[in-house]
């Protein structure tokens, strides 16, 4: 991969814009095997939901801001992760996992790489939080308000100061959770034929039907 230069991720031709509004900007990179991205520049706060895994390698050529998983991504499979990288340079994400870069305060650029070795495209989608001020790295927020009296604790996956992200199964969890007072909510269908529909209702604008989320994956409450 040529180090020289690079392009806003608004700009990068893997990561494509599926949906955006004055809240959030939702696209998805698409990193068939062996394929690479162009050095590129994060600097929203991006939360990063895998609809399709596989083993990936970065460049990393300024900024350092670390991923925080999701709950789900327990701790041998970090280690497992720190394990790979060190042995062979890639790290595989699993399919439905979710993490945090807080890009906003610690800007990063970097380069994507697939491993030869996948054997279907890298679907990583990300969605970038664009009407908040810094964020505290990501730190799960103290105060109490309506979005979290109204959240079941066994859902949620991560607790960041722009969102409450949480794991749904069903159309009838779905529809108890667009029911919430929040900003906006943000469904990401991440199993079966429905897999990376999304869903979005609140200010803004909408985009999408919840009939094409209705399987499982992840509801993104906005606070």
């Amino acid at each position: 991969m040529e180090r020289e230069g690079w392009v806003p991720v608004t700009e990068e031709k893997n990561h494509r814009e599926l949906f955006r509004n004055d809240l959030i900007r939702v696209y998805m990179a698409v990193l068939p095997p062996g394929s690479h991205t162009e050095y590129h520049r994060h600097d929203q706060d991006t939360l990063y939901i895998v609809i399709a895994g596989g083993s990936s390698s970065t460049d990393t050529v300024e900024g350092r801001a670390p991923y925080r998983f999701g709950r789900s991504v327990v701790l041998w499979r970090k280690m497992a992760m720190l394990f790979s990288r060190a042995l062979c340079g890639y790290v595989r994400l699993p399919t439905g996992s979710a993490m945090f870069m807080a890009n906003r305060s610690l800007p990063i650029i970097h380069a994507v790489k697939a491993a030869p070795g996948n054997t279907s495209p890298m679907l990583l989608m990300g969605i970038e939080f664009l009407s908040r001020g810094p964020t505290s790295a990501g730190r799960p927020r103290e105060s109490s308000d309506n979005i979290s009296n109204m959240v079941d604790v066994r859902t949620v996956e991560l607790a960041i100061e722009q969102a409450f992200v949480m794991r749904y199964s069903g159309i009838e969890e779905l529809r108890e959770m667009l029911n919430m007072s929040a900003r906006g909510i943000l469904a990401v269908a991440v199993s079966g034929m429905a897999a990376g529909n999304i869903f979005y209702a609140g200010e803004g604008g909408g985009t999408g039907a919840i009939a094409q989320v209705a399987t499982s994956g992840f509801v993104v409450a906005l606070t």
